[in-house]
């Protein structure tokens, strides 16, 4: 948004007339359209994909606009964009509480404002629909009378966004996009710029989308079955040659950015075992939490350390992906000892870190920190024909 535009009388009057529309959900003030703040259909020349039809441009650099944002009891000024009527119509169609809320036009696209409550996902553009949560759209012109861009006029009404209907597309993205909000992205950046799976999203992320269950007693996983819709039940191996599958069905999908050097057995099985604590149906305590984190995330390594700050932020982000409270830190670092200890890994004092000597075990690496040996005997990078299991061995 601007400050430094200066307005004539004309501008005032179509200021004052714009501001009523928006209120008290949002302010109109002048912007500048080639702002990066606003929405991409926007900015000149943005909207070139519409059936929306058109108005006269502006015909000058700026124009009035709302800033979306601002979270209140009333809920968060948000926005959808549309560019194609019939997606419109269909999403009034599945979302009836919506008719007779505000929708303005501008660049060839059709915006609903509402106030929406609850978990809102980051701004995202899935089947041919943007939804804003931030970003500045412009909605009115200073040489035009303010009704010019109003499509539907209306109150900004208030929704939950947990009952807007998507499509199938639409709401895949919205659950990926709630879900890495809660336990971070789908992969993780490591030493030298590796990236590595982020197992905590990947384990929720499919329990979350199979409904997977797990009986201890059978060491068996099962899930329903799209085409027969009964759950079929699958030993570990064979649920790590299904997950093997979905992994690589699922690359695609994020183009360059997915490791695919990390879609080898072994990593797949720490995926499984993550899924495994997720869905099994007593829940584990937290020394059975523990021994799963340390099979999972620890590996000795001779020539490493890690101190014990790294244990904990390492054990509590594993149990975040898992949906679970951590243990105390002084529980934690009690059992830790006692485990480490029962294998012979003793607590030190003089691990280095920044040059002070603090608290840790030696012998041992986070295991994203090991990299994969390619078969030549150079480190394997993402994606690598050399790629193979990390020959570290398990801490637990």
């Amino acid at each position: 948004m601007s400050n430094s535009i200066t307005l004539d009388p004309g501008a005032e009057a179509v200021l004052r007339g714009l501001q009523p529309l928006f209120s008290p959900c949002g302010t109109v003030k002048p912007v500048q359209l080639n702002n990066p703040a606003v929405v991409g259909e926007f900015r000149p020349g943005g909207a070139k994909d519409t059936d929306l039809g058109d108005v006269p441009k502006p015909g000058q650099s700026w124009a009035f606009g709302v800033e979306l944002g601002g979270v209140s009891s009333d809920g968060r000024l948000c926005a959808l964009v549309f560019t194609h009527f019939s997606r419109l119509e269909a999403f009034y169609a599945e979302n009836p509480s919506l008719c007779g809320t505000l929708v303005t036009y501008w660049n060839g696209a059709d915006v609903i404002w509402m106030r929406a409550s609850g978990r809102i996902p980051r701004d995202f553009i899935a089947d041919g629909v943007r939804w804003c949560m931030s970003g500045v759209v412009p909605v009115g012109c200073p040489k035009k009378p303010a009704e010019t861009f109003l499509s539907l006029p209306g109150e900004i009404k208030l929704v939950e966004f947990d009952r807007l209907v998507w499509t199938e597309q639409q709401k895949a993205e919205v659950e990926r996009l709630l879900l890495e909000a809660e336990v971070g992205p789908p992969f993780r950046v490591v030493a030298r710029g590796r990236r590595v799976l982020n197992l905590g999203f990947w384990a929720r992320y499919f329990t979350d989308m199979m409904s997977i269950s797990y009986d201890p007693d059978g060491d068996v996983f099962a899930w329903g079955d799209a085409k027969v819709g009964e759950p079929v039940p699958l030993t570990v191996d064979e649920t790590v040659r299904e997950f093997t599958n979905f992994l690589q069905a699922a690359a695609p999908s994020f183009g360059a950015q997915f490791p695919q050097g990390e879609i080898r057995p072994a990593r797949v099985r720490q995926l499984v075992e993550r899924i495994k604590l997720l869905v099994t149906k007593s829940r584990p305590s937290d020394g059975e939490v523990l021994d799963s984190f340390l099979a999972s995330e620890v590996v000795r390594a001779p020539g490493k350390d890690i101190t014990s700050f790294e244990f904990r932020v390492r054990y509590v982000t594993y149990c975040q992906g898992l949906g679970r409270t951590p243990c105390s830190e002084s529980r934690f670092f009690r059992r830790l000892k006692a485990k480490l200890s029962s294998m012979g890994i003793d607590q030190r004092h003089d691990i280095d870190c920044e040059g002070k000597p603090v608290r840790g075990y030696g012998g041992l690496a986070l295991r994203e920190e090991v990299s994969p040996q390619a078969t030549d005997g150079s480190d394997a990078t993402d994606g690598s024909d050399g790629a193979q299991d990390t020959p570290s061995e398990p801490v637990a």
